[in-house]
């Protein structure tokens, strides 16, 4: 019991990501994350409510740090280095043996208000990162200087959401390989030659 006020939720959630990630959000159990946290699953229930609440704040807790050391790296890549830099680091957070339960989490969340409101801003975060790295990449001159950056923020932020998705039933075995060859298609006529 005296574990569980020196340990804070931020490091019980960081603690469990590696296995709720690893064995799947629906699959894990709360004994697989008592061991790494020292707290008893009785301790986590009282503390999260749920195991599948747990599982949603491990995954949010991930995304909000993965796209907060974006906005905050200003020695960081940028331009088209920093959206393939994005585009690899989101592959690698999907690409999952478990990607199946990790959709099913993501449909989870349109039917609850609270969870979609914050998967809502979550794509509205990746659109303005990839927006930024569209316009970093026009000012470089590495894209044309007529390259519409919202509207193709928009468009990969859909194929991103997109390829997410469908990657379960994709014949790929790399998710990031894959968003990245589409999204060369997408910027092609926008290069500088």
């Amino acid at each position: 019991m005296a574990r569980s006020k020196k340990i804070s939720d931020d490091a019980i959630l960081d603690l469990a990501f590696p296995v709720i990630s690893q064995v799947g959000f629906d699959s894990f159990t709360l004994e697989q994350v008592s061991q790494v946290t020292g707290l008893s699953p009785a301790t986590l229930l009282q503390r999260f409510g749920s195991k599948r609440e747990l599982a949603f704040r491990v995954r949010d807790r991930k995304w909000n740090r993965n796209l907060s050391q974006f906005e905050a790296a200003e020695t960081g890549p940028q331009g088209l280095a920093g959206l393939d830099q994005l585009l690899a680091d989101i592959g690698r957070s999907v690409d999952s043996q478990r990607l199946n339960e990790h959709l099913r989490l993501l449909a989870d969340d349109m039917g609850d208000p609270r969870l979609r409101a914050g998967a809502a801003h979550f794509f509205s975060w990746t659109r303005g990162l990839i927006q930024r790295f569209l316009t970093e990449a026009v000012a470089a001159g590495d894209l044309r200087p007529e390259t519409p950056a919202a509207e193709l923020a928009c468009t990969l932020e859909a194929l991103i959401q997109g390829a997410i998705f469908q990657f379960g039933f994709l014949d790929e075995p790399d998710i990031g390989a894959w968003i990245r060859r589409h999204m060369d298609f997408l910027l092609g006529p926008y290069r500088m030659r």
